[in-house]
């Protein structure tokens, strides 16, 4: 992993995306990141300097910033367990699904926005982080998971698509999917450094699936300020 590896990292406003950031720019890599427009944000865009790109606006905005910086684009980073997407006016009763239903059209917007640009890379790759919460349904518990009201099933159907486009897929999530009460994996609790530390290693090796099963979800998505 080098400067010649181009990475884009959704919601690094703080938590694990932050650390993300702060990791891959120790490596040399190429990183830009998008964020909420947040005193933490511009801090972190201050620190790094001209070492980062930091994107700001819609998903199609930021990309086409990117296409002006960069010709093409070899890893997004979704970071899809975050409060990053939610609305400033949300009311606490609501958090849950809307934490959920931001997460999913997060994922849908940043692929779509980004997919021009992984085209053009020889090896593209798409990483999503799941957290407890958005790897279970939406709604209708009583119900088989589908697209529609799953994150992860959104993911499995969008798999096949993406490997005929020669784009690997990996998620990270907090239980296995296929087998979501699979004991071999332990609870740790994850800190967001020692936890990007372990996707970074883990995501080299383009695994369809990395299993890390946190205790603290705060540690590594921190609620948003209201």
């Amino acid at each position: 992993m080098n400067h010649h590896h181009r990475f884009w990292i959704t919601a690094g406003t703080s938590g694990l995306g932050a650390a993300l950031v702060d990791q891959l720019l120790q490596r040399q890599a190429g990183v830009a990141a998008s964020g909420r427009d947040s005193p933490e944000f511009k801090a972190m865009a201050r620190r790094h300097d001209h070492r980062l790109l930091a994107l700001s606006g819609t998903p199609d905005q930021q990309a086409a910033r990117l296409k002006e910086q960069w010709s093409s684009l070899d890893t997004l980073m979704i970071n899809a367990g975050t409060c990053d997407y939610l609305p400033d006016d949300i009311a606490d009763s609501q958090i849950l699904q809307a934490l959920i239903t931001s997460n999913v059209q997060a994922f849908e917007h940043y692929l779509e926005a980004a997919m021009p640009l992984l085209l053009e890379a020889p090896r593209p790759h798409v990483v999503v982080i799941l957290n407890l919460y958005t790897a279970s349904k939406l709604s209708e518990p009583c119900f088989p998971a589908s697209p529609s009201s799953s994150l992860p099933e959104r993911l499995r159907e969008r798999r096949g698509a993406l490997q005929k486009a020669g784009i690997d897929l990996t998620v990270v999530t907090p239980h296995s999917l296929n087998a979501p009460w699979d004991t071999q994996h332990v609870p740790e609790h994850w800190t967001a450094q020692t936890a990007a530390a372990e996707i970074l290693s883990r995501v080299a090796e383009r695994r369809e699936e990395v299993v890390l099963e946190a205790l603290g979800l705060r540690t590594l998505w921190p609620l948003k300020s209201m």
